[in-house]
């Protein structure tokens, strides 16, 4: 009895230290709150009404509301559900709760946190397969978005032009938060309603609303056959799931004992659907509301629900009235503004803080009115008050309804700064990596062009662009192309091995979507990646002597050339010896992987002390011969067909091709090989359009074309170059409407900078036809060819666009570019790329004096372009067959040459090939081990093994990775 008296004190003493732990816990929350906040948080059961305008401390109350709970009344942290709006106030909740004054990290992190698409994202990967949803969906964001809806756009030829993507999008949108299906939503009221609403008042539309649903359709085909959700996707999705499922829409009710919602006054009908259908019979779900504002009123949001709220619930309603953030003014001049709805009842937010400062209101029934006020208003801070244009800020809801206010701001010669979000997904590598994910689900445009340049670049600029018009021509996407590269003739050997390499990255890649967490993922997309690295890194292959454009090793390739172009049998002798060998191997496996050859091409391994006059048939005479480390003069036979390969030297052979640093034979014919593979890169320039314009200023939305002139490459001229040139002058002034044309006189049509600049004046132009009369010619000369200049995509191509869409009603100019300003940038980081300065890199010579005249400016970029070309052909070959460089390394080895400047940038180069391959490569099994002696094959097996165990020196490319 006494044991059981004690233990009986010690539990009420337990007892007493809980309530009193409690309480002092309860008081050091009642310190921070105030009276109205506590009676928030202390809330426990039942549903709780929040009407908190801004600054009122309403984050405060959720998250002091959610440590209350579980302290006080032992909720499972994972039995609440806070939903917010944003990313920034969920992350605000999160951090809040984490601190150790409430919950602390390990209790904090259980509580649902999260925006309404977070908490759907997770409620469909566990339940979506009970509506047919392939739990492992990827979620769509607004960029891919908008590129699947522009290209739906295009391909369905319609009225809707490419600035009008964004109608589309919100028309999409506008009907899933409504829960309705937008291909079948024929409301043309509604497209005009959010034409109005978005375009600064603009209630004009030329849009058909079937155009509308046919690129609806086609998106929603495109989502459902990519398991694919939009934003808008997540909510309508989970509330089919919860409404067409009551077994998870009960099991849900009953792990959410406690539901809090943020901002509520901005949900749309999805949203509240939602929210209703997870709240559990005894309605323990407080949403907190400021019925003063809605921010959200064209994403669906309506204050309404606040009131469907009073009704279906009944709630407890709290008002919090102290206000912390705004001055008295500001706070003052709300309450007034929000008086006048009387729908909403007169705002009892108090403030202790200071007044503050006076504001000015202006109403204005006309955007043109409004663009001009604030004009003026700025023109007025920087005379009057002396404020700098960069001390002036201008707020506005979304960047695209301050496009009309920048145009017009810099038609009026005052400079913008647009400010928009950056962060780290802005670097390039990163950007590349989050491409490989968004390309291997859902194939969009710019996710294939990054990867094409990461983490090694599959196809040079020219060649992805004359693809893209190959995909064009044929209706189909470049991927898909690039699928059937093998079907195209006319593509090379290096680019379709490139490709298809490529292709079976992508398709590799794919498996990490079978992976069950996403740190998992992204470490297999990351080891796959590096598999594809070039193992030639930038700090060491400056030092691989490239093969001059004439000499031995130019002439060994252009016999190879024409023997396969005559489809001349080629005959490969090797001597004994394993550099020997892996040279032979080298021909061997580019003739039969890269050319097809197989039936065309017989390789000769001899054996020790085997002399080649026993092998030769008389028959064969005609063969091209390639032979590698004779030591004996070659019968004179053949020796008018033969390349010979090594140290000896025999005058009456096709070719004489000496052995590479320090004897080694195999370096020497992995530089034929390589330049074999260039000479079919180069390519064409049919179809190759050069042009320049000369303008009235350096910023695309406001620049007056004064000069177009444009040149065929390629063409083959016959007499006269008419059909081969282009060139006009043109007069800004019959571009301008009169009324602005009246308010400047004639004599100053051209800038003085642009006038000593070009040399051009008014008298050259006054007489000359305006841009509209100049245009439609210009579009005829070029048709569909791609274009080559300097600073296009950023300037002259935008120009032109700008006005098509204001002669024309085309908006986009579709030509292919490519940009000489934008390839050297890539080719040589942190150089100047002005026209004058390549020039001077490249050796060509100019008169500076010439420059800033379209048809000079052309000539100039032309041999500028070449130059380019040259370069990018140059590094292509120099980093090609990678995968032979192990073989490459067993020559270097068996020769025992020095490992110095290249013989050691082609070591290295192995070690990395071998190791991002994990040892594997197909090239090693054309080394002919059996016909080795023991010793030697056992030794090569040996250095290879250990090669791909080694780890080549660092370098910035490793440390950049």
């Amino acid at each position: 009895m006494l044991k059981f008296s004690y233990i009986l004190a010690i539990l009420i003493s337990i007892s007493s230290l809980l309530f009193i732990l409690t309480q002092v816990y309860r008081m050091n929350i009642s310190r921070e709150l105030s009276k109205r906040q506590a009676d928030a948080v202390y809330h426990y059961k039942g549903p709780l009404l929040v009407l908190a305008g801004p600054g009122s401390g309403k984050t405060r109350v959720i998250t002091y509301r959610v440590a209350y709970l579980v302290q006080n009344h032992n909720i499972p942290p994972e039995s609440i559900l806070a939903v917010t709006f944003t990313n920034k106030a969920s992350q605000e909740m999160i951090n809040r709760l984490h601190d150790d004054d409430l919950l602390g990290e390990t209790i904090g992190m259980e509580v649902w946190i999260h925006t309404f698409h977070a908490t759907c994202v997770r409620i469909l990967r566990k339940y979506g397969d009970k509506i047919k949803l392939n739990t492992r969906f990827a979620v769509l964001d607004q960029d891919s978005q908008e590129e699947l809806l522009t290209r739906f756009i295009h391909d369905t030829k319609s009225s809707i032009s490419m600035d009008k993507v964004w109608l589309v999008r919100d028309f999409i949108s506008d009907a899933k938060v409504n829960l309705k299906d937008p291909t079948e939503t024929h409301e043309s009221e509604r497209l005009k309603k959010i034409n109005a609403r978005n375009d600064m008042g603009n209630d004009s539309l030329e849009i058909e609303l079937d155009d509308v649903l046919e690129v609806s359709k086609l998106y929603q085909e495109y989502l459902k056959s990519h398991d694919v959700l939009d934003f808008d996707d997540l909510v309508s999705k989970t509330v089919q799931l919860l409404k067409d499922c009551p077994d998870v829409r009960e099991e849900l009710q009953y792990k959410f004992q406690f539901i809090m919602v943020d901002e509520y006054q901005d949900i749309n009908l999805a949203q509240y659907e939602l929210i209703k259908l997870l709240c559990n019979p005894e309605n323990n779900i407080m949403i907190v509301a400021d019925d003063d504002q809605s921010i959200y009123s064209w994403r669906g949001s309506n204050p309404a629900f606040i009131d469907k709220f009073k009704e279906s619930y009944n709630p407890k309603t709290i008002q919090l009235v102290d206000h912390y953030r705004s001055t008295q003014t500001i706070l003052k001049a709300s309450q007034s503004l929000i008086a006048k709805n009387p729908r909403i009842k007169k705002s009892s937010l108090i403030t202790n803080n200071d007044k503050g400062e006076q504001i000015y209101y202006y109403r204005l029934n006309e955007t043109e009115n409004e663009l001009q006020l604030v004009r003026m208003l700025i023109r007025k801070l920087i005379k009057e008050k002396y404020y700098s244009p960069g001390q002036i800020a201008i707020f506005y809801r979304t960047h695209r309804l301050a496009d009309k206010l920048e145009q017009y701001l810099l038609d009026s010669k005052i400079g913008v700064r647009r400010i928009k979000r950056e962060g780290l997904t802005n670097d390039p590598s990163i950007k590349a990596i989050i491409g490989y994910i968004r390309l291997i689900c859902w194939n969009l445009a710019p996710d294939l062009d990054s990867a094409l340049n990461f983490p090694d670049i599959v196809v040079d600029e020219l060649t992805k662009q004359q693809l893209a018009n190959i995909a064009d021509e044929n209706g189909i996407e470049l991927i898909d192309l690039f699928r059937n590269i093998n079907s195209y003739q006319d593509i090379s050997p290096l680019t379709k091995k490139r490709i298809n390499g490529f292709i079976k990255l992508i398709d590799e890649l794919k498996d990490i979507l079978k992976e069950k967490t996403a740190i998992n993922s992204i470490r297999k997309l990351l080891d796959i990646l590096n598999s594809a690295r070039s193992p030639y890194h930038t700090d060491e292959i400056s030092n691989i002597e490239e093969p001059p454009r004439f000499g031995f090793i130019q002439q060994a390739v252009n016999a190879i050339y024409d023997s396969i172009q005559q489809k001349q049998m080629i005959d490969i002798f090797a001597y004994y010896g394993i550099d020997n060998y892996c040279s032979a191997g080298i021909f061997d496996y580019v003739f039969n992987s890269y050319f097809g050859l197989k039936d065309n091409v017989n390789c000769h391994f001899l054996p020790i002390n085997v002399n080649i006059k026993n092998e030769i048939k008389a028959s064969d005479s005609n063969n091209l011969y390639i032979i590698i480390g004779a030591t004996e003069n070659i019968p004179n036979n053949i020796a008018g067909h033969s390349i010979i390969i090594g140290d000896l030297e025999q005058t009456d052979c096709l070719v004489s091709v000496p052995s590479g640093q320090g004897g080694v034979i195999s370096t020497a014919v992995l530089k034929i090989c390589q330049r074999l593979m260039s000479s079919y890169e180069a390519g064409s320039n049919e179809g190759l359009i050069l042009y320049d314009l000369e303008t009235t200023s350096n910023k695309p939305k406001t620049a007056e074309i004064i000069e177009i002139a444009a040149k065929k490459l390629g063409t083959r001229r016959r007499g006269s170059d008419q059909d081969s040139i282009f060139h006009e002058l043109v007069n800004p002034r019959k571009s301008i409407p009169s009324s602005i044309n009246d308010l400047a006189s004639p004599k100053k049509a051209l800038p003085k900078t642009i006038s000593e600049i070009t040399k051009l004046t008014y008298e050259d132009l006054k007489d000359k036809p305006g841009i509209e009369d100049v245009l439609p010619r210009f579009l005829k000369f070029i048709g569909n060819n791609i274009l080559i200049g300097h600073n296009i995509i950023e300037f002259d191509n935008r120009v032109i666009a700008r006005y098509m869409s204001s002669f024309m009603g085309r908006p986009e100019l579709t030509n292919r570019s490519y940009d000489t300003f934008a390839v050297a940038r890539k080719l040589f980081p942190m150089e100047n790329y002005k026209l004058g300065n390549l020039a001077n890199k490249f050796g060509i010579p100019f008169n500076p004096d010439e420059l800033h005249r379209a048809q000079n400016d052309i000539d100039l970029t032309e041999r500028i372009f070449r130059s380019l070309r040259r370069e990018e052909l140059s590094r292509s070959e120099r980093r090609s067959l990678k995968e032979l460089l192990p073989l490459v390394a067993l020559g270097i080895l068996e020769k025992n040459a020095v490992m110095e400047k290249e013989n050691s940038v082609f070591n290295n180069s192995a070690t990395r090939y071998l190791k991002y391959k994990k040892g594997q490569t197909e090239a090693l099994e054309l080394l002919p081990i059996s016909h080795l002696n023991p010793d030697e094959a056992e030794e090569a097996i040996r250095f290879l093994d250990r090669m791909a165990e080694e780890d080549a020196p660092i370098t910035r490319d490793d440390e950049n990775w």
